[in-house]
């Protein structure tokens, strides 16, 4: 992990760099304070399937998902661009 972008009431998302490679990615993964929490963990997962099922020029591809040390983690395309709220101001 190369340092953390953001965080929500689910998770946190970090910046990262695959082991052996140069491409940047996203990491998602769930705060571990709601680990015990079964519907979070199944919205995670659901997320994980229904993303990698979307393809498009505007979506972040999945490059992995699963689970490290008890946490659900998901791997993503990192996307240049200004943060949403950016956009609404």
């Amino acid at each position: 992990m190369l340092g953390r972008i953001g965080a929500g009431g689910m998770g946190t998302v970090y910046l990262a760099r695959r082991e052996g490679a140069a491409t940047q990615v996203t990491l998602k993964t769930i705060n571990p304070d709601l680990l015990d929490n079964i519907n979070l963990l199944r919205r995670f997962q659901r997320e994980s399937e229904v993303l990698s099922l979307v393809s498009g020029a505007y979506t972040a591809r999945v490059f992995d998902a699963g689970v490290d040390d008890g946490r659900p983690y998901l791997a993503m395309e990192l996307l240049d661009g200004r943060p949403l709220d950016a956009h609404l101001e």
